[in-house]
C-alpha cells in the first residue's frame, strides 16, 4: 500500500530527541555522551580507504568493533544540541531563481528539485528560504515568475512587513526569524544553519513575527498559466452612479474615454482602489458603449442609499475572479501586462482557511488564465519557524580541549571514528555523569627502558597477549614510571594482561619493556548503552596544544 512518513513526525521525533538532553532528564534517568575512537588505520592502511573512509555499517559486529576501539567520551548537555536547516545564503551575484513557499509543493524540504534545475537553467535553483549575511531569515513568497532574484532581503519596520521587490525583481519576501550570535558560534556552518522557536517574549523581531502569525491566510497566488487576450481593461473612475429601482442593482458611468463597444466590459469586475468605497469588487453584467455606463450584478449603494460610485473614487475593470473558501472572505486583485496575468495582489488574505479555489472567468476579451492560492497552516506562517523551514536535523556540538580529562583522550594520537552513545553506564552498572570517561585500560609501569613507544605500536606480553599502544605518559616525579593507555581488537587478540608481567614493544631493534604494576579498567561498562549515531572520517589528530570543534547532524 502506498504510504509516506510525513514531515510532521520526522520534525516530532527529532524534538523529541533534543527534549531528552534537557537537565531534568539527564538528572534523573538519562545521559548521552559524544564518543570519538578508531585510532587504527582503515582498511589495513590502504591509502585510497584513509582518504575515503567506509560507510558505517548497522550491524552487531560492527558495533563491537566501535567498542573495541573506543577511546573516551564527553557529555552533551542542553546547550549543544539545536535543530538545524540547511544552509541557504542568498546569492550576492544574483544568479538564482529561488522557489517559493507552496502548500502543495511535495517537495518544498528538499530543493532545488531536479525538475526546478532543469527548467531554470542556466539559472541555479535556489531553496525557498534565504539568510542574509545579516543572520536574518526570509520565506520567498513571490519569485516574478522565476526570475532571478538581484536584490538582497532586508528586514522592514515593522518587522512583520512583507519585503516587496515586485517592482524590481519580481520578488516578495517574509522575514520569519534570526540566527543569534550566540547560536551561530555553536551551529552555524558553511552547510547548516540553525532555527529555534521562541517560547518567551525576548524583545526580538522574531517574537514579533511569531505572535502576528495567522492561520489560514493567504500568503500568495501562484500563476500556473498566465493566459493571453486579457485586454479589455478600464482605469479611470466614475462620472456618476444611479440606481435602477425595478432590478435593486447598480448603474454606473465611467469617466474619461471608455470603450464605445457594447458589452465590452461585461463578465469584468471593477475594483475600487481608492475612494469611499475602497476595496470593493463589483461584478460587470453589461455595458452600453454609447453611454460608457456599466449595469452591476451587485447592489451598487450602502445601506444608508448612498450611491458609491463617488466621482473622487479610482477604480480598474479586470477580469472576474471566481473565489470560495471555507475561511473569511478573500480579496484579490489581478495584475496584467499585455493582456496576461503577471501577478495577483493580495487586498484582504483572510484567514481560518483550509480551502480555497479561485477561477478565473473568460472575459474581457481572455481565456486560459490559471491561478491558484498558497494557504498558511492553522498556525499561520512565521508561528513556527522549525515547522515552517523543514527542521528535521539535529546538529550535536561538542568541543574536546587539550588535555581535558586528564588523559581520558588520548593526545599526540588520531581518531577516525565519532558517534554518540545514550545511557552509558559506570562498570558498576550505574547511569554515567563525569564530564569525560577514559574508554581504555591503562597499565601503570615500572622498570621502564628500551626505545619511546610510537604510538599504534603493538605492545606484547606473550603472541597470545597483545595490544595497541595508544599513548605512554612517562613519570615527571619517578624515573623508569608511567602509564600506558591501550586498546586490544581482533587483530591483538583479547588476552588478559597482569601484574608483575613484562610488557615488550614491537617496533625496534631496542624494543620498549617495563613491568607491569597495576591495570586500570576502563571508566565506562562496554556493551553496555546504546550507539545512536556513527560517523567514520578521515584520521584527526589530536595535540596538546588544539581545540576539536566536534559537529555532527542526525537526520530524522
Amino acid at each position: 500500500m502506498p504510504a509516506i512518513v510525513k514531515n510532521k513526525f520526522r520534525l516530532r521525533n527529532a524534538r523529541d530527541f533534543i527534549e531528552n538532553f534537557s537537565s531534568s532528564e539527564h538528572s534523573t534517568s538519562r545521559n548521552h555522551y559524544l564518543f570519538i575512537g578508531k585510532p587504527t588505520v582503515w582498511g589495513a592502511g590502504a591509502v585510497n580507504e584513509e582518504l575515503s573512509p567506509p560507510l558505517p555499517a548497522d550491524t552487531y559486529e560492527e558495533e563491537n568493533r566501535i567498542w573495541d576501539e573506543m577511546l573516551g567520551l564527553k557529555k552533551i548537555d542542553e546547550q549543544s544540541v539545536s535543530l538545524v536547516i540547511p544552509r541557504s545564503d542568498w546569492d550576492v551575484n544574483g544568479q538564482t531563481v529561488y522557489a517559493i513557499y507552496d502548500d502543495k509543493d511535495t517537495n518544498l524540504y528538499s530543493q532545488p528539485t531536479p525538475t526546478r534545475s532543469n527548467e531554470l537553467a542556466p539559472n541555479i535553483a535556489g531553496n525557498f528560504y534565504v539568510m542574509t549575511d545579516t543572520f536574518d531569515i526570509f520565506v520567498c513568497l513571490e519569485n516574478g515568475l522565476n526570475s532571478v532574484s538581484t536584490e538582497k532581503p532586508v528586514r522592514q519596520n515593522p518587522a512583520t512587513s512583507l519585503i516587496d521587490y515586485s517592482a524590481i525583481d519580481g520578488y516578495v519576501w517574509k522575514y520569519i526569524g534570526s540566527v543569534t550570535a550566540s547560536d551561530a558560534t555553536r551551529f552555524a556552518t558553511d552547510a547548516w544553519i540553525p532555527v529555534q522557536v521562541l517560547e518567551s517574549d525576548d524583545g526580538s523581531f522574531q517574537w514579533d513575527v511569531q505572535q502576528a502569525a495567522v492561520g489560514g491566510e493567504v500568503v500568495s497566488v501562484v500563476i500556473d498559466s498566465v493566459g493571453s487576450g486579457y485586454t479589455n481593461t478600464y482605469s479611470g473612475g466614475f462620472v456618476a452612479g444611479t440606481l435602477d429601482n425595478s432590478t435593486g442593482v447598480g448603474v454606473a458611468q465611467l469617466s474619461g474615454s471608455p470603450s464605445a463597444t457594447n458589452d465590452y466590459y461585461a463578465g469584468g469586475q471593477i475594483h475600487i482602489i481608492s475612494g469611499p468605497d475602497a476595496g470593493s469588487i463589483y461584478t460587470i453584467d453589461s455595458y452600453n458603449g454609447t453611454t460608457g455606463t456599466v449595469t452591476l450584478m451587485e447592489e451598487f449603494v450602502e445601506d444608508t442609499g448612498v450611491i458609491v460610485a463617488d466621482q473622487t473614487s479610482v477604480i480598474q475593470i479586470l477580469p472576474q475572479l471566481n473565489i470560495t473558501t471555507n475561511g473569511t472572505a478573500v480579496n484579490l486583485r489581478p495584475v496584467l501586462d499585455n493582456g496576461e496575468f503577471s501577478r495577483v495582489l493580495l487586498i484582504d488574505a483572510g484567514q481560518d482557511a483550509t480551502y480555497i479555489k479561485i477561477d478565473v472567468v473568460d472575459s474581457l476579451g481572455g481565456t486560459g488564465a490559471i491561478i491558484r492560492a498558497v494557504l498558511s497552516d492553522v498556525d499561520g506562517l512565521g508561528a513556527d519557524i522549525e515547522k515552517d523551514l523543514g527542521a528535521t536535523y539535529v546538529m550535536l556540538n561538542s568541543k574536546l580541549e587539550y588535555d581535558e580529562g586528564q588523559g581520558d583522550f588520548p593526545q599526540n594520537n588520531d581518531y577516525r571514528q565519532l558517534g554518540i552513545i545514550r545511557d552509558a553506564k559506570n562498570p558498576d552498572g550505574s547511569l554515567a555523569t563525569a564530564t569525560t570517561l577514559i574508554a581504555t585500560k591503562k597499565l601503570n609501569l615500572t622498570n621502564v627502558s628500551g626505545d619511546a613507544l610510537t604510538y599504534d605500536e603493538i605492545v606484547e606480553v606473550t603472541s597470545a597477549v597483545r595490544g595497541v599502544a595508544l599513548q605512554y605518559i612517562e613519570s615527571t616525579v619517578t624515573p623508569g614510571t608511567g602509564v600506558l593507555t591501550y586498546i586490544q581488537n581482533p587483530s591483538t587478540g583479547y588476552g588478559t594482561f597482569t601484574a608483575g608481567a613484562t610488557i615488550t614493544g614491537t617496533n625496534s631493534q631496542n624494543p620498549f619493556t617495563a613491568t607491569i604494576n597495576t591495570i586500570e579498567d576502563e571508566e565506562i561498562k562496554k556493551l553496555d548503552g546504546v550507539i545512536l549515531y556513527i560517523e567514520n572520517r578521515r584520521a584527526v589528530l589530536r595535540s596538546e596544544d588544539q581545540i576539536e570543534d566536534i559537529k555532527a547532524i542526525i537526520q530524522f
